[in-house]
Formats: C-alpha cells, structure tokens, sequence
C-alpha cells in the first residue's frame, strides 16, 4: 500500500507549484521533489506502510502539517487528492478481506480541506 497528496493544475501555474513544494519542505524537508514531467503538479509520500492505521496516523499528521499549503492550493484552483495505491500484495497477503475503514473525523478533516479520496487498486 501506498498513499501519496496530488496536487494537479495547469502548467500555468507552475511558478506557484514550486513556491509550494519548497513551502512544504521548509516544514518537512524531503517531501516536496519536484515537479511532473507537465509541469502541472506533484505528489507527496504520505506513507508506505503495510498497515492501514499507520497510513491513517500519517495523513492525520500530513494533513495537520500542510492544512494551509493545501488550502493555497486549491486557491489556485488546484485538484488536491489523496490517493491510496492498493498492490496485489496488500490483497493476497492473508485471505481475510482488505478493509481500508475511514473513521468521520478523516473525512470531516479532509472534507474541511477540499479533498478527494482516490482507491487506485491494482
């Protein structure tokens, strides 16, 4: 399992992307490495941990962190997701079903923030 923040917009606006990303490493260095090939956004490791509760403490921690460079984002009219990559291996693990549960205070936390939540299942 992996969890990345997308950030994604015109390539217009890539100026501001990168005044973004090194806003965000200036509080967490390392998190910000560049920009997409379109220049059009980034995306940010979050967690990729085995275990679903780690990567719902990391976002919650993510999310604390960066709350006001996501709220620029999306004032420049950025799409800002989080996106949980799930690979053959977190499902064929054990044969117990994968459950990702989201608690409300997630939700509302992203909500808050304009986030849209990606399952990407391979």
């Amino acid at each position: 399992m992996y969890t990345t923040l997308r950030i994604t917009t015109d390539a217009a606006h890539q100026d501001a992307l990168l005044r973004l990303g090194e806003q965000m490493n200036r509080k967490r260095a390392g998190v910000f490495s560049g920009l997409r090939r379109a220049g059009d956004g980034f995306s940010c490791e979050i967690s990729g941990s085995p275990s679903w509760e780690a990567h719902v403490q990391a976002l919650h921690a993510f999310l604390r962190d960066f709350a006001e460079t996501i709220a620029q984002a999306r004032q420049l009219g950025a799409a800002v997701t989080v996106d949980v990559a799930i690979e053959p291996e977190d499902r064929s693990a054990s044969s117990a079903p994968l459950v990702l549960a989201v608690a409300p205070s997630l939700l509302v936390e992203m909500s808050a923030l304009g986030l849209r939540l990606e399952l990407s299942v391979y």
